[in-house]
């Protein structure tokens, strides 16, 4: 994966930047030695609610208003050698900081699996209306256990001919226990050059976003995913180059800014902070 040059030092500047083209294999090593490239189609998957304290949203309940999964696994090509696949879902709590140096407690390990669907040719499709049918064969059997952040996560399993196992990473989908998330939209940030035209984030995902470039860069196209759960932003740390990324967000409930702190991107700068207002 490419690697953002380091030469790039200048945040409030249009800078040029020149990179290598990026001709690695698509495929992950499970669905090279399975002989399948598989992908989600476009889904709908959303569990969200009202938190019942929305000061405590680690540990507040959430009544759900509207729940909802319409998700189907097709194949990009390959699988000849391909018997059966399998959609498998799992359950994970939220991270939580236990305080220790390992950062997360264990309770935050996926569950066990369950198959929700299965079959010997894609595509193959799940479809829920309610959070019993998410809990249903998970170690959770009471919607009052579920928080803000926790996942549902659902993976595609194939079954080869001489018998091995493989995992599909690029149909990977994971439905988070989440607010009703509405961000879409542009914002300026408070760069010192106040022509450089502001950052837009469109709405790939309940709570998920592509924002068309990174924080410092506004008009390089260095495409970014930010995260929303209930009013609080993370840059995820997934885009075009190695150099990781992150920062958080908080999200202003009556003017819809976003102030963000903590940004960086990996050999480039660190703990900056920016203000993004809505237009």
């Amino acid at each position: 994966m490419k690697n953002l040059f380091k030469s790039l030092i200048l945040l409030l500047v249009i800078v040029s930047v020149s990179c290598d083209s990026d001709t690695s294999d698509m495929m992950t090593s499970d669905s090279v030695d399975g002989g399948a490239l598989l992908k989600v189609m476009p889904s709908i998957g959303k569990t969200l609610g009202n938190p019942l304290d929305v000061v405590d949203l680690e540990n507040t309940q959430v009544s759900f208003t509207d729940v909802e999964l319409d998700l189907t696994v097709q194949l990009q090509f390959g699988g000849e050698n391909i018997t059966k696949y399998e959609i498998v879902k799992t359950f994970k709590k939220r991270e939580v900081d236990d305080g220790d140096d390992d950062t997360y407690a264990e309770q935050t390990l996926p569950g066990a699996e369950s198959i929700v669907a299965t079959g010997p040719s894609l595509p193959l499709n799940v479809h829920y209306t309610s959070i019993a049918e998410y809990m249903a064969n998970t170690e959770i059997s009471d919607a009052n256990d579920l928080n803000i952040g926790d996942e549902f996560i659902f993976r595609t399993k194939m079954y080869t001919s001489s018998g091995a196992v493989h995992y599909s990473k690029e149909s990977t989908y994971i439905v988070t226990v989440s607010c009703a998330s509405d961000l879409e939209g542009a914002y300026k940030a408070n760069y010192s050059n106040t022509t450089l035209p502001p950052h837009v984030l469109t709405k790939i995902g309940e709570g998920l976003y592509e924002m068309n470039s990174m924080i410092g860069w506004p008009t390089s196209n260095y495409k970014v995913k930010l995260q929303d759960v209930c009013g609080t932003v993370e840059i995820l740390d997934d885009w075009q180059f190695s150099n990781h990324i992150g920062g958080e967000g908080i999200v202003d409930s009556v003017t819809g800014d976003i102030s963000f702190t903590g940004v960086f991107v990996e050999d480039q700068y660190s703990s900056s902070a920016w203000y993004f207002t809505k237009q």
